[in-house]
């Protein structure tokens, strides 16, 4: 089996296995909004290539008690309304977080995991994060991919400061898979 930072499998499901909802994708689709009540129908992909289709309603609306979250999936036998808290932010506005249905903590994300029927937060479900079981060589190439992915994201208009700051992660994380490469071609002489 392995420890628990090994990298090695142990045949539970990590969050990269789970159906994810995080909360300020919904915010950034328009869905949280004090007194209003609003739908996104949201597709995913299943294990097995099966697409699963999400119907996600935020109610705000004042006549509630308390403002929700319902998802639905009919495939999968998901029906679930999540309570939703709203925090004052120091600056003006608001942040949402949803009230994990197993652990009751304030959460930002969602998950649900395979075989479940109801989502609930990664601690509520007892997950680690995918990469928490990832060898370092792995840990090392996922970086460097986002570090790509974030230089070629980058505005042909970003400021010298945003390019250079960028710019350095990317280096410096190749400088790590150059000298993790030459550390396995030590071990293998």
């Amino acid at each position: 089996m392995g420890s628990l930072l090994s990298g090695r499998r142990n045949g539970q499901p990590s969050s990269d296995d789970c159906v994810s909802l995080k909360l300020p994708d919904l915010r950034r689709r328009g869905l949280l909004k004090r007194g209003h009540i609003a739908t996104w129908r949201r597709h995913w992909l299943d294990a097995d290539g099966s697409e699963l289709e999400f119907v996600i309603t935020a109610d705000l609306r004042e006549c509630q008690p308390r403002p929700r979250l319902l998802i639905a999936c009919a495939s999968l036998q998901v029906s679930q309304a999540i309570t939703l808290e709203a925090m004052a932010q120091p600056l003006g506005g608001e942040r949402w977080f949803a009230l994990c249905p197993r652990s009751g903590a304030r959460c930002l994300a969602l998950y649900l995991a395979p075989g479940e029927h109801e989502f609930a937060s990664l601690r509520g479900l007892g997950l680690l994060h995918g990469s928490q079981r990832e060898q370092p060589r792995w840990r090392v190439l996922r970086a460097l991919d986002r570090a790509r992915e974030r230089k070629a994201g980058l505005s042909r208009y970003a400021r010298r400061p945003t390019r250079g700051r960028i710019e350095g992660q990317l280096r410096e994380v190749e400088m790590r898979a150059h000298a993790l490469a030459a550390e396995f071609a030590e071990v293998g002489d």
